[in-house]
């Protein structure tokens, strides 16, 4: 888990401000093969993000984003490749997130949360 000032700071999308990303172009066939990768820095900022992904307007509530059917495809591929990692033997771990309590900027606690 992130420390409060980058989950909430400066790894957050927020209006007015540009952020700096590491993107990955990768294509794989249906077989889970990479068959081609890129990585390129760019900069993102909310207003270039939100409208695309997710549709605010009350003439567009309700309907798909333009990304829809991508998110979609990669969800799919997701699950592919999940299924062929569990197939070579891969090892599948249940732990769990600690999250840490901050009162005054000091630790009070430490709580866990299950992750599957």
């Amino acid at each position: 888990m992130l420390p409060e000032i980058l989950s909430n700071d400066l790894c957050s999308l927020r209006e007015g401000v540009d952020r700096l990303t590491l993107t990955v172009e990768m294509r794989i066939d249906n077989a889970g093969n990479i068959r081609y990768q890129a990585f390129n820095r760019a900069s993102y900022g909310w207003t270039g993000v939100s409208p695309t992904i997710w549709r605010t307007k009350s003439s567009t509530r309700g309907k798909k984003s333009s990304l829809y059917d991508h998110l979609r495809a990669m969800y799919g591929l997701a699950a592919r490749l999940h299924a062929s990692r569990i197939e070579q033997g891969s090892l599948e771990l249940n732990m769990t997130d600690e999250s840490l309590i901050y009162e005054s900027n000091v630790v009070t606690d430490i709580r866990y949360m299950e992750t599957s």
